[in-house]
């Protein structure tokens, strides 16, 4: 699996999983034991499964490759993907109180979830 990076984030639990393999094999991906989705590589090897409605939490995934004469590769390197669909609760804990003149006034954030970001516009 080359794609999305290990331990990534996404935010709308809809992404596609992909790789490569041996050219024109079935391919066969997995969360755990529960099969995802079944590809077919191209003649360079490339593969691809859209995943949609994947719930919040960590989700690691496989894939296998069998190549048009029976043999099955062994499961590949897995891949976590991180989901989080929820909005942080994002407080201003420091700034002007009212109306300024000021055209680059400062702001403190505070948030009820790491790595969350915030921007004033």
């Amino acid at each position: 699996i080359t794609s999305p990076a290990n331990n990534s984030y996404d935010n709308d639990g809809a992404f596609t999983l992909s790789g490569t393999a041996e050219a024109n094999s079935t391919v066969e991906s997995f969360e755990g034991t529960q099969s995802k989705g079944t590809t077919t590589a191209n003649g360079s090897g490339n593969w691809s499964v859209a995943l949609s409605g994947v719930s919040e939490g960590d989700h690691t995934y496989t894939a296998k490759a069998t190549d048009a004469a029976g043999n099955e590769a062994g499961s590949s390197s897995s891949v976590t993907v991180k989901v989080d669909k929820t909005n942080p609760n994002t407080t201003i804990t420091d700034g002007p109180s009212s109306t300024i003149s000021d055209n680059t006034p400062s702001f403190e954030f505070s948030s009820n979830e790491a790595r969350s970001t915030s921007s004033v516009g």
